[in-house]
């Protein structure tokens, strides 16, 4: 437990400096900022800490945006720890106030529970903006992208990958993202899918959902509700292939123009 008040101590000092955001807003610089968990002793116990930090600037008069998104997890059950896991999504884009655009991207992870000792992935795309008001926001992306993968293991639920805790594949990865403002800015519903299923086999894909609801407290201000399901084919053996998350808490949002 006590490392996951050390994160939260971390975490809470970068969110001065870091902001999911929309590349393409006018704002020079955004920032936002989440956290929430629980923490219960007695007959039972658990501590779960959730946090992100994300930023997103612009770079020489908006001809490049560079943004970046960091997610992390902590818990224990009865002083054990059963999740720490870190993802951080980085994104450089080019013109992406166009309604076409493209984007490179580098991913960082690590996952406890699914014994992902690492993963790095990187790659290109573009991005297609078929919703874009102030109050609506719906995108659409494709890419190409390398990863690599090591294991804290060598037998997976795929035999044809037994052997080996270094598993590196190309993938596709398809996106959907939105941000939709509701009843006058009182909800605020924001959602993030991808799919990645791998060129050399059928059999190695993954595909993500998150979703939250903000509801504005004060300005930047918001109470947050968030729910992200995690499906992953390739794993290793006698572990589930899918993970689920329901948190809540609070967020803040920073924007300059």
């Amino acid at each position: 437990m006590k490392i996951g008040f050390l994160a939260l101590f971390y975490l809470a000092i970068i969110s001065i400096s870091f902001a999911q955001l929309n590349e393409s807003d006018t704002m020079r610089l955004q920032m936002r900022y989440r956290v929430g968990g629980n923490w219960q002793e007695g007959n039972f116990e658990i501590f779960t800490l959730r946090a992100t930090a994300d930023l997103s600037t612009v770079i020489n008069n908006y001809d490049w945006v560079f943004k970046t998104q960091n997610n992390y997890l902590y818990q224990e059950v009865f002083k054990r720890r059963v999740d720490e896991d870190f993802f951080s999504r980085n994104y450089l884009y080019y013109k992406p106030m166009n309604r076409l655009y493209g984007f490179i991207i580098g991913f960082v992870s690590t996952n406890f529970r699914r014994k992902i000792d690492v993963r790095y992935s990187g790659g290109a795309g573009f991005t297609w903006q078929i919703i874009r008001t102030p109050k609506h926001t719906l995108k659409f992306a494709n890419g190409l992208l390398y990863e690599e993968s090591y294991f804290a293991g060598n037998e997976y639920n795929i035999p044809f990958y037994n052997g080996s805790i270094f598993i590196p594949v190309w993938r596709s990865s398809h996106w959907l993202i939105g941000r939709h403002e509701i009843f006058d800015k009182k909800l605020i519903f924001n959602y993030y899918c991808f799919l990645q299923p791998a060129f050399d086999r059928a059999d190695n894909y993954r595909y993500q959902i998150e979703a939250s609801l903000d509801m504005p407290l004060l300005k930047g201000l918001n109470i947050n509700i968030s729910y992200i399901y995690t499906h992953e084919n390739v794993i290793i053996s006698g572990l589930r292939n899918f993970d689920q998350f329901f948190t809540y808490g609070i967020s803040y949002q920073f924007r300059k123009k």
